[in-house]
């Protein structure tokens, strides 16, 4: 399996819409939604964010905390 940050990557170097879904998550604003990743990036200090369309407006969120959280029910997903 890849780690998200890749396939995030991946789908983005292809110009691709990348779409994240979460459904069990204390993130404010990615419970039970549908976001769209529009951006990807690394801090100095190496903390990775992204940048999302979410509900009409771009927030970033930390993916290092999305993906240590715990929970089943949430992916991501792009198309060629």
């Amino acid at each position: 399996m890849r780690k998200p940050a890749n396939y995030i990557k991946s789908g983005l170097s292809i110009n691709s819409p990348v779409l994240l879904v979460t459904w069990n998550t204390g993130i404010p604003g990615l419970a039970y939604h549908w976001v769209t990743i529009t951006r990807y990036y690394r801090t100095e200090a190496g903390d990775r964010y992204i940048t999302t369309s979410n509900r009409a407006s771009m927030i970033t969120y930390n993916l290092d905390v999305w993906v240590n959280e715990s929970g089943l029910h949430r992916g991501v997903i792009y198309f060629n």
